[in-house]
């Protein structure tokens, strides 16, 4: 279930950068950094090796802030939810154990600097996605 929220939570936010007026400077650029960067890292579990798949360090990092990231522009309803929805987010991952979790999925210490993962993959935005719009 907390993974559907998470889910619900990324799909959210693309629809608001999607079809509001926010304030990033390179929206291409942190759209395609957010959603499309992923890390594939070495994971050992019962005895077996995995090569597991995750999300880059933006998300991690938007979950680990206590507030939004993202500026919605002449909307202040919608900036509100998205700072409870920030907030919410930061009081859930202030529970995680991250060491347990670098343990278990080999996590950087430091899981903003994506440099530091195992293999960093980014794939462009499909061509049926125009961002120039957004």
């Amino acid at each position: 279930m907390s993974d559907d929220i998470e889910s619900f939570i990324h799909v959210f936010l693309y629809m608001v950068l999607r079809y509001h007026v926010v304030d990033i400077p390179d929206l291409y650029d942190f759209v395609s950094s957010y959603f499309e960067s992923f890390a594939t890292v070495r994971v050992v579990l019962d005895d077996k090796v995995w090569m597991v798949r995750r999300g880059g360090g933006r998300k991690w990092m938007n979950f680990k802030a206590a507030s939004s990231a993202n500026s919605v522009k002449n909307n202040p309803r919608l900036q509100q939810l998205l700072e409870e929805i920030a907030y919410g987010c930061y009081t859930s991952y202030a529970t995680i154990d991250e060491a347990r979790m670098g343990e278990v999925y080999g996590l950087p210490e430091d899981p903003v600097d994506e440099n530091d993962e195992q293999v960093q993959h980014s794939h462009p935005p499909s061509d049926d996605l125009d961002l120039s719009t957004m």
